[in-house]
């Protein structure tokens, strides 16, 4: 499938701490690991860098993946510089043979290095082999679907694929609260630009910045 994929309907699906870690540009086994080849960022150094490291998807409070279920996804990122300037957004799809992504919030880490954001989302009806995504990216106007083929030179990309239970698998579900929407971050603007040490990534932020001297820094263009 391109992609990490538990082909056994369960409680949860889990990449583990190996198959997706890094980014096409460094580390990453089996690059880009997503469904539609949505590719990476072309520069990165592993844990220095922006990568995702894990995705998990579980069924909330114990339950199986079916629909009508709550599932949680718990993705584990590194990131570059902390809340100025990257952002996690998640994804899912009904049908992971033919993915069509439904948005479900972005997430900004507080700090740089490991940081794990939760989302959660009701699994709708759909095919047996549904999938959840999470894009990481450095700056940009706005959430993505696949920042790197975008252009964003820092990005990641990967998606799970899980299988959702049917017929006699199912449980009879308690009654589920919905859950609320991941809260989605603002954009970084011109005046992120005087927090970026790094003459490269002054000229990839968003358009916003130009690099001035080693004494200025980055400033706003």
């Amino acid at each position: 499938m391109g992609a990490p994929v538990c082909s056994t309907a369960a409680l949860s699906c889990d990449t583990g701490p190996d198959l997706i870690k890094g980014t096409d540009a460094n580390v990453e086994i089996n690059p880009p690991n997503t469904l539609d080849t949505c590719a990476d960022g072309a520069y990165g150094g592993y844990l220095s860098d922006e990568s995702i490291e894990s995705i998990k998807v579980r069924g909330k409070n114990g339950a199986p993946l079916q629909p009508g279920a709550v599932a949680v996804i718990e993705a584990v990122v590194y990131a570059w510089n902390g809340p100025s300037v990257d952002f996690a957004d998640f994804f899912y799809t009904s049908d992971a043979n033919n993915p069509v992504w439904t948005y479900l919030g972005t997430g900004s880490p507080s700090a740089r290095g490991l940081t794990t954001f939760i989302a959660e989302y009701t699994i709708p009806n759909g095919s047996p082999q549904q999938a959840v995504r999470v894009n990481f990216r450095y700056g940009g106007s706005g959430a993505s679907v696949c920042s790197g083929s975008a252009g964003n030179n820092w990005a990641d990309t990967d998606d799970l694929a899980f299988t959702v239970a049917t017929g006699a698998m199912m449980m009879k579900l308690p009654a589920q609260q919905m859950p609320q929407p991941m809260s989605t971050v603002q954009p970084p603007d011109a005046s992120t630009c005087a927090q970026i040490s790094d003459e490269t990534r002054c000229e990839d932020f968003n358009g916003l910045c130009k690099w001035k001297n080693r004494v200025h820094g980055c400033i706003a263009k």
